[in-house]
């Protein structure tokens, strides 16, 4: 895993959120989930050594006194966790940036979203942000905390939204934020923070060019372009984020980080 920041550390201990654990360090606090709602302790970060410790879980829960439901932990990629923790959340890089950005043409059914396109955008980011909560367990109320959501992606003055437009009519989006940074380890990034597009005989197209365009948009800028795949809670459906993620390697995209919940 990428080392943190030394300025991030720096900030956790000066919040009283960086321990130790037999001389390994890790960021731990109490974590209100702004789409849900769930309260979590986050442990947004640490060291390998302890990640795979049992004695960690076993202080965060003897501790903490809050009423959190579940323990949420950011590892590398490439650990596989034991039970009782669950993957939650895989993010991912677009390695291919440069050359997709220098290869391929942009479609020129991608437009880049108005004040009416942006309505179209709110449905679709609410859809998305209702679908990824039921998928890890805590389902979201349209009216509440996925409108909320969406507009506070809709208001940040890095968002910009993609539209692909198939006779006259958007069919999908690509929503990213373009100046924002990984928390722990500092990293500028451009975020993928949705795609989709409507079934139908244009969708595969669609998806492609527009991941195409946000990667012109992300090389453009000098940026890496990240996303992320939410895994699901419920077994049957667990597999699904596996296919997903075996799709976006084949087209050049890198697990970077994982977040892994267990309960209370």
């Amino acid at each position: 895993m990428t080392a943190p920041d030394p300025g991030y550390l720096k900030a956790a201990d000066a919040a009283g959120l960086l321990h130790t654990l037999d001389g390994h360090r890790y960021v731990a606090g109490a974590h209100t989930d702004p789409v849900t709602g769930a309260h979590q302790t986050l442990i947004e970060y640490a060291d390998r050594a302890l990640i795979e410790d049992p004695r960690l879980l076993a202080r965060l829960r003897g501790t903490d006194s809050s009423p959190a439901t579940a323990m949420v932990l950011r590892t590398p990629a490439d650990l596989e966790l034991p039970e009782p923790w669950r993957r939650q959340m895989t993010y991912v890089q677009l390695t291919t940036v440069a050359e997709s950005a220098e290869d391929e043409a942009v479609d020129e059914a991608v437009r880049e979203s108005d004040a009416v396109g942006d309505g179209l955008v709110r449905e679709w980011l609410v859809r998305a942000f209702q679908t990824a909560g039921a998928q890890t367990g805590a389902p979201v109320s349209r009216e509440a905390a996925a409108l909320e959501a969406a507009e506070s992606v809709l208001d940040r003055p890095d968002r910009v939204s993609l539209l692909y437009v198939l006779e006259g009519k958007p069919i999908g989006h690509a929503t990213l934020l373009t100046d924002t940074a990984d928390e722990v380890t500092g990293q500028a990034c451009s975020e993928l923070v949705d795609v989709l597009v409507e079934p139908g005989p244009a969708q595969r197209a669609a998806l492609a060019a527009l991941t195409a365009a946000a990667a012109h948009r992300a090389h453009a800028a000098g940026l890496p372009l990240v996303g992320h795949v939410v895994h699901a809670v419920e077994d049957a459906e667990r597999d699904h984020a596996t296919h997903v993620l075996n799709s976006l390697g084949r087209r050049g995209w890198v697990p970077t980080h994982c977040f892994w919940r267990a309960d209370s």
